[in-house]
């Protein structure tokens, strides 16, 4: 049996007096995607350091095909990393910069310029080679990058923060040109961000660090509507995460829950039951898309609406229910569940189904 491209088994990091990763244990398989996300400062650049062999773990393992990620001479990886800095040369044009590791590997002149201008053409940077790298803009020194960690034909390919410090064109752009990349299938991702959006269309999976632990590894859409923590529906920013006190469980499956408003009931979602037992403190997870207005759901609350906010295809709606809770709920523009349109400080009543609120650990 061939060995995953990447696999952690139990690793860890630390320095004095710091532990930066606990017991990671991640596999990503041949052609596959992985987007490790979560706030500043959780691990995640720490995680593409063990991988690119940079690092080694503390203890637990970091493989690279079978092998010790550190084992492989630097010119010999298989393993190209596109870091958040860019790490780009200022004093070459783009294509010093793209044909460096060719030239490292002392690759003959005609085969650098026929890979040189495949990669070009692949990210539409032909017509700024002969550019000083220092005069482009952003997003093409990011693109430029990309090209110069692709031209070594590397099994896996690691981008760390690919979206930081790009304005929205720029970022759609090199998306665009990512997700076509990562389309052919011909080599293994990992892709590291702080932001969940940027990375929704392009991962196959989604790991979650938070404190330097994985606290959820699911399909990009799994996260995003079935968070198994509070801290990871507060991260992807989507849901709304109410904290209350377990007050009943019925049949293992639903969970009746205290709130500042009232008692709600919704579905326990974790992989340790334990951490949801009666009395403790837990997370009321509700989605935007999930609330209705009126009175047609097995909950309804009154409310107010508090503010509004346009998005391209639909709207969300903020309301203050009776202990000053907030709750946003999202409308599509087409729908007629708004019942019109909603101004500032209308009464109205809320309702939703358990099926479709998940009680978690905090």
């Amino acid at each position: 049996m061939n060995s995953p491209p990447i696999q952690l088994a139990d690793a860890s990091y630390s320095v004095p007096g710091r532990m930066i990763l606990r017991n990671i244990s991640l596999t990503v398989e041949e052609g596959e995607t992985l987007a490790i996300v979560g706030p500043s400062g959780c691990g995640k650049t720490t995680v593409l350091r063990l991988i690119s062999g940079l690092l080694q773990p503390s203890s637990g393992r970091a493989l690279v095909f079978g092998e010790h990620a550190s084992n492989y001479a630097p010119r010999d990886r298989c393993v190209a990393t596109v870091w958040q800095t860019r790490a780009l040369f200022p004093h070459m044009s783009a294509r010093g910069n793209i044909e460096f590791g060719l030239r490292v590997r002392r690759v003959d002149r005609s085969e650098r310029k026929r890979r040189v201008m495949i990669v070009a053409e692949r990210l539409r940077l032909a017509g700024l080679l002969d550019r000083e790298v220092v005069t482009l803009s952003g997003g093409e020194q990011q693109r430029v990058a990309v090209a110069r960690a692709m031209i070594v034909e590397p099994r896996i390919l690691l981008l760390d923060e690919p979206f930081t410090a790009l304005d929205q064109s720029l970022k759609i752009g090199l998306q665009n040109d990512l997700r076509e990349l990562m389309g052919s299938g011909d080599r293994t991702y990992v892709l590291v961000s702080h932001d969940f959006d940027d990375v929704l269309s392009l991962a196959n999976r989604v790991a979650v660090l938070h404190g330097g632990s994985v606290v959820q590894v699911d399909e990009p859409r799994s996260v995003w509507m079935t968070p198994n923590r509070a801290v990871v529906a507060e991260f992807v920013g989507r849901s709304n995460v109410v904290v209350g006190t377990l007050v009943t469980r019925e049949d293992e499956m639903y969970a009746t829950v205290e709130t500042g408003f009232g008692r709600v009931e919704g579905r326990m979602h974790t992989s340790d039951p334990a951490s949801l037992a009666v009395g403790s403190r837990v997370a009321y997870v509700l989605h935007p898309h999930h609330i209705r207005i009126g009175r047609d759901g097995e909950r309804t609350v009154d409310a107010v609406v508090d503010g509004v906010m346009a998005h391209e295809l639909h709207d969300t709606y903020v309301f203050r229910l009776s202990d000053g809770t907030r709750l946003r709920a999202a409308f599509s523009r087409s729908s007629t569940r708004t019942g019109g349109s909603l101004c500032l400080g209308t009464k109205t009543r809320l309702a939703w189904d358990r099926e479709n609120a998940l009680v978690v650990p905090p």
